[in-house]
């Protein structure tokens, strides 16, 4: 007995480690979505402003003014342009990322100790990197649609980008997207840091040696600090990002016929709009994303939270 017994605890361990990440990947999908719905309009006018769309208002850095264009122009539905896709982006990109995240860091963790910054981050960047490779194309698409006076559709906006530029068009944008699997690495890592301690904190100035999970507000506050870090630090390579999968196959700058690069892009944004040009559309990116972080994390910490608690009743009334 004791020897299946002994057996058994590997899978058992392991079982509880895939079970922890699909919580923590259902609950994230879910806080994803709330959020994706509930800012909607916010991420159409990010994505025109980042774009360099000007040709509706002056006013083009101002996210209430671009909103207040978009529905005066093309009416109030355009300002839920993708929305279909940005859910089930949503639900596909927090899903992924959060599972792998959960996962991996749960196979080095070792228990009563927390990991590294620098091992965190690595972990966040190869879950990023296994999420952003399965949910780019589902990007592209929806970034295209939002920036379309026209009405386009899902089906339409795969058969346009599949034409200029084949398959890999799909990716465009590949590279910075690469590159910014840093950006949910330092926003995951800052905030179970932050969320350390912060519950460090609690325990020192309560004397209770045992702290609960972090409250709808602490969830929302401690998720919108960490994505307004990841954001500031990324930025950049955010809108190059942008400017590729909206570009209509032909290269954005260089000699013809050359490819577009990370750097080619961010050169030719300095040359005709100066270094500020790089954060063209800071402030709506910091509006919508620190938002929708802040909702994101909020909802998946409350959900993750009493998921695991239900699962755990099951589990001893089975045992029981």
């Amino acid at each position: 007995t004791q020897s299946t017994w002994g057996r058994s605890i590997p899978l058992m361990e392991v079982n509880e480690k895939v079970l922890a990440a699909l919580v923590q990947a259902t609950a994230a999908a879910a806080g994803g979505v709330l959020s994706t719905v509930l800012l909607a309009p916010l991420d159409v006018a990010k994505t025109r402003i980042q774009s360099g769309e000007s040709q509706l208002g002056t006013n083009d850095g101002k996210v209430l003014d671009r909103l207040l264009d978009i529905w005066k122009e093309e009416g109030f539905l355009s300002l839920f342009k993708g929305l279909e896709v940005k859910v089930f982006e949503s639900i596909v990109k927090n899903f992924c990322y959060f599972y792998w995240y959960q996962l991996l860091k749960s196979s080095v963790e070792v228990k009563g100790k927390s990991l590294g910054t620098a091992t965190s981050l690595l972990i966040g960047m190869l879950a990023g990197a296994l999420n952003m490779t399965t949910g780019l194309p589902l990007d592209t698409i929806s970034t295209r649609i939002q920036v379309s006076k026209e009405k386009a559709g899902f089906c339409s906006v795969l058969q346009e980008v599949l034409k200029e530029s084949g398959f890999l068009g799909l990716y465009k944008g590949y590279v910075p997207s690469l590159i910014l699997t840093t950006n949910p690495a330092i926003q995951n890592t800052s905030f179970d840091k932050l969320k350390l301690w912060w519950q460090l904190y609690l325990r020192h100035t309560s004397g209770i040696s045992k702290i609960g999970p972090l409250t709808p507000v602490q969830s929302f506050v401690l998720g919108a600090i960490s994505k307004a870090i990841a954001t500031l630090i990324t930025y950049p390579y955010i809108r190059a990002k942008v400017l590729m999968q909206i570009a209509k196959g032909e290269p954005l700058s260089g000699p013809s016929g050359s490819t577009s690069t990370v750097a080619t892009v961010m050169a030719s944004v300095m040359k005709q709009e100066g270094i500020s040009g790089l954060y063209k559309g800071l402030n709506a990116q910091l509006l919508k994303t620190v938002l929708a972080s802040a909702i994101m994390y909020m909802a998946k910490e409350q959900i993750a939270t009493y998921s695991t608690k239900a699962l755990l009743r099951i589990f001893r009334t089975r045992k029981n």
